[in-house]
């Protein structure tokens, strides 16, 4: 009720009304209708001048900056950078020429898009970029209706959840609306923090809504889901989620 936007109160009011029949042994009523609730996002546009990255392969004189860009995006790995349609822009507004361009989708439609840059930026230049974040959106949300899924990973970044397969909230800690989201799913949730401060802003939320958290051995130099397939492929990667 609170992700599709009820008053507080009048969540808290149904609890005690129902608390209370559940006391006095009144049968709750029976509705033959069903209701299908979705959550609607807004369309909103990618930054000026972005195409599909693999588009710009067929200009005539293909743009240093996209070049260094392709190059970034395979050193994160085949998983990362095979599984998912990325955008490029020429801008340099915002340094778009520098960054991968991350679509966020619900329904087939764009309703959002972070860009990352390309390494590690200039001093004072923030790594990732984003449009506006719409309320309970999360990543890659299209994995989780499958109804053969007995699981659900979520991380931190767009990066872990297109590596593995999951989801995840885009930022380092999720909102009341992202947890009822997931909460609605009645799937297990088994969180994959970042190893980072940041992080225990994650395992605090997964404490509170009763989600398994996994913190596999990786090593030191690995610090989040992405890393690990990119070190040791997602097949061994998430058997060691599963597995701690």
């Amino acid at each position: 009720m609170h992700w599709l936007g009820i008053n507080h109160n009048d969540i808290q009011a149904a609890k005690l009304e129902l608390l209370k029949n559940k006391i006095e042994g009144v049968a709750p009523e029976t509705i033959a209708s069903v209701v299908n609730f979705t959550k609607r996002f807004k369309e909103l546009p990618l930054p000026q001048g972005a195409v599909t990255i693999e588009s710009v392969t067929e200009w005539e004189d293909v743009p240093e900056d996209y070049l260094e860009v392709l190059n970034y995006l395979q050193t994160r790995g085949a998983a990362v950078a095979d599984g998912y349609d990325y955008y490029w822009s020429p801008s340099t507004k915002h340094d778009m020429n520098k960054r991968i361009i991350i679509p966020f989708y619900h329904d087939h439609n764009i309703v959002g898009w972070t860009a990352r840059y390309a390494g590690k930026p200039p001093a004072g230049t923030p790594r990732y970029f984003n449009s506006h974040l719409q309320p309970g959106y999360i990543f890659n949300n299209e994995v989780i209706d499958k109804p053969d899924r007995k699981y659900v990973l979520l991380v931190e970044g767009p990066f872990d959840a297109i590596a593995t397969g999951g989801v995840a909230i885009t930022h380092n800690e999720p909102s009341e609306v992202q947890c009822s989201r997931i909460n609605a799913l009645n799937k297990e949730v088994i969180l994959v923090p970042d190893r980072d401060k940041p992080g225990a802003k994650m395992i605090k939320a997964a404490l509170d809504n009763n989600w398994h958290v996994s913190l596999p051995p990786w090593g030191e130099d690995v610090k989040d889901a992405s890393k690990a397939v990119e070190k040791f492929g997602k097949v061994y990667t998430l058997a060691t989620i599963l597995h701690y």
